[in-house]
């Protein structure tokens, strides 16, 4: 049965009428009201006015007649059918909350050589959606087109975009996109597909607070989503893949306090995750893999502009850099104050690199299988930035095979770096620790390290516990004679040092020959019999730079 609605002019509806349970509608055409009765009383209906929903069929839809006639496409042009549907949607009045709407887009595929755009001339397109069926809803680049954004939105608000597929047609034509969202704001994208598009897949340029969830931008041939100018977007549950080059998560340019979490980020051919010249940003809990060159990068373009501030943590971060040894698990350059922390590196070219960046923390990492090196720290000369002032603490480094070093300090111009707690294990390692810097901290006044380091003694030679670092040192003398030492001197002002003699051969160290203090009883030389442990602290000082005995245990 058809409803009729015949509107009143007063604001006196007619009397009840009717049976029971037979609905009656009336409506006021003075007050814009609609009440409805069933055979009772009348009583207001609350509705939202000004809101629509147009349907649009593709020229293969099941039922196409679902939509109105003038929404139904015929395969060509597509675009101008969706375009005619967003345009009748009533523009959004913010003063009234009225207006907006949706487009809802049947199954099928929809043949596009122009841009769908949602602006902010009249009407307004600020909160309106446009949904599909799902993946069987297909805005498909016809071949050939060109300097086309499948979907693009300009200077709006509150939009929504979801439940459909962007296929670019195997990256047909050239410089197309699949969604853009330019100058954008509290708005969404969310169970999109976009595929095979021939440039980014998803694009921000000066967007803020706006959502990327649980979309798929693969296969595409530039970035999987890319953000310019935009602050303050959650990207989270999305996968981007096999993006044929650069990166498939790419912050480019002043973007701040961003989120990027449990995205899955593999098979690219650039760095999974690239944030340049961005700050303020978190990176967390994401999958990221198998891409050509580094799992994630935080870089800048000089020592002025550098990504700075952002925490890096919780990921999973494996068999990155499959391009060259220059390729890392994760990279700062020129990026400072940046946190690294429990995340997860397995099969990278190699695992954690610092170039030319500063107070970061590195802290609670699982670093294995990452080549010949775990964490390596350098200071480019082609910059005035510095690779100082790093605190690496408390990491797992474990290599089974290969050479090289669990931690290496590169050159001297890397200052004041601090390396406390972490555990370095494996027979991939021609040393735990390499270390070029200057006044590189290992242990201060109240802290030391107590794993032992044994070095055999077969004749004289020189005793440097600064390479490899060492605060314990077990002596081997297996000469079958005694055997004098020359002790190197130490690294920073309150580096302490155990040095233990544990076989029957003795071994001596004295005054003449290296920069140190022994108390009364053992000047000018002390002799370390089987068993006896002498202890000593670097007093720093630069007039007398001295070795001086704390303790001595002499077993008989």
């Amino acid at each position: 049965p058809s409803l009729n609605l015949t509107p009143f002019p007063d604001a006196s509806p007619p009397a009840p009428s009717g049976t029971a349970g037979e609905a009656k509608v009336y409506y006021n055409n003075d007050s814009d009201d609609v009440y409805l009765s069933e055979n009772s009383a009348w009583g207001p209906v609350a509705i939202p006015k000004n809101v629509a929903t147009i349907i649009v069929a593709a020229s293969d839809s099941l039922d196409p007649n679902k939509a109105d006639p003038a929404y139904r496409c015929d395969g060509t042009n597509d675009e101008v059918t969706i375009q005619a549907a967003i345009d009748a949607v009533p523009a959004y009045n913010p003063v009234t909350d009225e207006g907006g709407g949706a487009v809802y887009l049947l199954e099928g595929t929809y043949n596009i050589t122009g841009s769908i755009n949602l602006n902010n001339t009249a009407p307004n397109d600020s909160a309106k959606s446009l949904i599909g069926a799902g993946s069987g809803t297909v805005l498909q680049v016809v071949t050939n087109t060109s300097n086309v954004n499948v979907i693009n939105a300009s200077s709006v608000n509150r939009i929504l975009i979801s439940q459909l597929r962007i296929d670019g047609n195997t990256q047909t034509g050239g410089n197309n996109g699949g969604i853009v969202f330019d100058n954008v704001s509290d708005s969404k994208i969310d169970n999109v597909q976009v595929e095979s598009i021939d440039g980014i897949g998803i694009s921000f340029v000066s967007a803020n607070n706006n959502i990327v969830s649980n979309n798929s931008s693969r296969l595409n041939a530039n970035n999987g989503i890319r953000l310019d100018h935009s602050s303050n977007n959650n990207v989270s549950g999305n996968n981007f893949s096999s993006a044929g080059s650069n990166a498939g998560i790419f912050l480019n340019t002043l973007n701040q306090n961003n989120i990027i979490s449990n995205n899955i980020v593999r098979s690219n051919a650039g760095s999974g995750i690239l944030v340049y010249n961005s700050s303020f940003n978190i990176i967390r809990d994401n999958n990221i893999a198998s891409n050509s060159v580094n799992g994630i990068y935080l870089g800048g373009s000089d020592s002025s502009n550098t990504s700075d501030n952002n925490i890096i943590s919780g990921n999973n971060i494996q068999s990155n850099g499959t391009n060259t040894t220059s390729h890392y698990g994760v990279y700062l350059d020129l990026a400072n104050n940046n946190t690294v922390s429990a995340n997860c590196l397995y099969g990278n070219k190699r695992g954690i690199f610092i170039d030319d960046s500063s107070n970061n923390v590195v802290i609670n990492n699982l670093l294995t299988e990452n080549g010949d090196r775990g964490i390596r720290l350098i200071d480019d000369t082609g910059f005035v930035a510095t690779t100082d002032n790093n605190l690496i603490s408390s990491n797992l480094i474990y290599d089974s095979s290969g050479s090289g070093y669990g931690i290496d300090i590169s050159n001297s111009t890397c200052k004041n770096n601090y390396l406390v707690a972490n555990y370095i294990y494996g027979a991939g390692f021609t040393a735990k620790i390499s270390d070029s810097g200057t006044n590189t901290k290992y242990t201060g006044k109240d802290k030391i390290t107590l794993e032992p380091v044994t070095v055999v003694i077969t004749g004289a030679a020189t005793i440097d516990p600064k390479n490899p670092p060492a605060s314990h040192i077990v002596f081997n003398n297996t000469s079958g004679a005694t055997q004098a030492l020359i002790l190197a001197d130490g690294k920073a002002a309150g580096d302490q040092l155990i040095l233990e003699n544990t076989s029957v051969n003795s071994v001596t160290i004295s005054e003449s020959t290296s920069n140190i203090n022994l108390s009364t009883g053992h000047q000018p030389t002390a002799t370390l019999g089987q068993y006896d442990t002498l202890e000593l602290i670097w007093n720093g000082d630069a007039a007398s730079p001295k070795w001086v005995e704390v303790s001595w245990t002499d077993v008989p």
